[in-house]
């Protein structure tokens, strides 16, 4: 079965493994690390929260998704792989939360 560009994207969003965006990241050093850690609690309630929404979506939870993925690309952290990784999702936030405005 061949999935639509809006259903990859979705599952992308709210997939199994919210932990992809950064799974491939090996820090260098300590600091790294305590970046890449720094960034799973939000990633995680961000998922968290997308699930939610797709159950249940009203507009203050939309606003506050929105507003919490923006917040987590716009971090600056120690580590620069981190770093573009973050500032790749903020370069298509409207393709990438797709999913908040057909959570079905």
């Amino acid at each position: 079965m061949m999935l639509d560009r809006l259903t990859c994207l979705c599952m992308a969003c709210v997939g199994s493994m919210p932990s992809d965006l950064y799974s491939n990241l090996l820090p260098l050093n300590e600091t790294d690390r305590r970046a890449i850690t720094g960034v799973r609690q939000p990633i995680r309630y961000l998922y968290r929260d997308l699930k939610v929404y797709r159950q249940q979506p009203t507009e203050a939870t939309k606003t506050q998704i929105t507003a919490d993925f923006v917040a987590l690309c716009t971090t600056e952290t120690t580590c620069e792989p981190l770093n573009h990784v973050l500032r790749g999702l903020h370069r298509n936030p409207l393709e990438l939360l797709r999913v908040l405005e057909r959570p079905e």
